[in-house]
């Protein structure tokens, strides 16, 4: 478990490149994080995304070197978040069914209005 938060304060590419496995799948789990916070209310959405910013500033960009490939990589983390609830916010909405009242209760609140 200790192992597991250690990583987080590691860029995925701050000792080089991890291969296209680890990272792609390293990139899909930012968005799946993304997608998840889609569902969760707006302002608590912000205090996640803060945090994580919060996190990527100090301890990704700036515990490694090359920084510009770090940074490139902690922008790209943050994007792939944003894209994650971008695309579950549209698809949730798209797939909403409209609220339609019964036919009868329509009829009868016609004839009374």
């Amino acid at each position: 478990m200790i192992e597991f938060f250690v990583g987080l304060s590691v860029s995925d590419v701050c000792s080089g490149w991890p291969g296209l496995s680890r990272y792609a799948s390293t990139q899909a789990g930012h968005f799946a994080i993304g997608t998840i916070l889609a569902f969760v209310p707006g302002p608590l959405r912000a205090v996640v995304f803060s945090l994580w910013l919060a996190k990527e500033v100090p301890s990704d960009i700036a515990g490694c070197w090359p920084k510009d490939w770090v940074a490139l990589d902690s922008i790209t983390d943050l994007a792939l978040g944003v894209l994650g609830v971008v695309v579950a916010t549209a698809v949730r909405t798209k797939c909403r069914r409209p609220q339609v009242t019964a036919p009868h209760y329509q009829k009868q609140r016609k004839s009374n209005g």
